[in-house]
């Protein structure tokens, strides 16, 4: 059986993927100032801990969980990510996919895992 490679993917999925990443980041990077992140940042960087992820925007390294907690409060404060509507029933239920970004890119950074393209 041959192992999945980056290759195998539909270009759509990647186009929209990266999409996805670079809207969750812009978020992020937007909400920086607000009273919200500032707070969590605070705590956070009052908290310290291992250095194995950065917080978006401010390169406070801090622990993997930390680091996923402030950089999703930033991701969803301005509420501007992206939608995806999955039907239920008769009414569809939005949910944001992205919301998960966070805490994905710290546990990459945690685990050194390389950026491909």
């Amino acid at each position: 059986m041959k192992a999945f490679e980056y290759e195998d993917l539909p270009r759509k999925v990647v186009h929209q993927a990266k999409r996805v990443l670079i809207d969750a980041l812009g978020c992020g990077i937007g909400a920086f100032g607000a009273d919200a992140a500032q707070i969590v940042h605070g705590v956070i960087q009052d908290l310290g801990g291992p250095k194995e992820s950065t917080v978006i925007g401010s390169g406070l390294r801090t622990s993997c969980l930390n680091a996923a907690l402030v950089n999703g409060v930033m991701v969803r404060y301005l509420d501007y990510s992206d939608l995806y509507a999955v039907p239920a029933g008769k009414w569809y239920v939005g949910v944001h996919p992205s919301d998960a970004i966070p805490g994905i890119l710290a546990v990459g950074e945690r685990c050194n895992v390389p950026a491909k393209r």
